[in-house]
């Protein structure tokens, strides 16, 4: 209840409680668990969507700080199998926030401690395709954040599985303009790391 209400000051109007809210999120990012208590606003529906998509960023910065640090393995664990699940949100914020935040923890995990993930967004985009196309555009987006964030060390997975991917997406009538664009552009990414080795 205090993280959410810090989250509703920072949002809010008055400075004072403003900057009060952040420096207590900020101490927060040591202690246990705060990473699925981040990660818990930012998919409840129930809550407004700028409060979901602050807690993203906060999730973001505090994985991007604390992931090899204080973060602990269950809540590592936590955030790889809830964070997934937002890409089929309806609200882009959330959908955004999400694939930012899988995209810094593939950064630190991918190949080696997240096998699966490229995979794994591939499912949900094949399973949502005719069904929900926002969860589409948002595990597309979470995979070209995902290749931004990769070296060419990991280009065998990525070529392998995601190269043939896009490229039937690219051909496909199925997907709208915006998520072929976003196909193109991972695949120029995935071809430009190939390049280089």
């Amino acid at each position: 209840a205090v993280v959410l209400q810090c989250l509703r000051n920072v949002v809010g109007a008055d400075d004072a409680k403003r900057r009060q809210a952040e420096a207590h999120l900020a101490a927060q990012a040591r202690v246990p668990g705060y990473g699925r208590v981040l990660c818990t606003f930012l998919l409840a529906p129930a809550l407004p969507p700028e409060i979901r998509q602050l807690a993203g960023i906060v999730l973001k910065k505090l994985i991007k700080e604390e992931w090899d640090g204080a973060m602990g393995a269950e809540d590592k664990q936590h955030l790889k199998q809830a964070l997934p699940q937002g890409l089929l949100d309806s609200e882009r914020r959330v959908t955004s926030a999400c694939g930012l935040a899988i995209g810094q923890i593939s950064a630190q995990d991918f190949p080696d401690q997240w096998p699966t993930l490229i995979e794994d967004l591939l499912a949900m985009i094949q399973a949502h395709v005719t069904t929900n196309p926002s969860a589409v555009y948002g595990c597309v987006r979470c995979l070209e954040v995902v290749v931004e964030n990769t070296g060419d060390d990991v280009l065998p997975p990525l070529e392998a599985v995601l190269v043939p991917a896009l490229l039937q997406m690219l051909g496909s009538d199925a997907f709208p303009i915006n998520v072929r664009r976003r196909c193109l552009r991972t695949l120029a990414r995935v071809l430009e790391l190939a390049a280089f080795v």
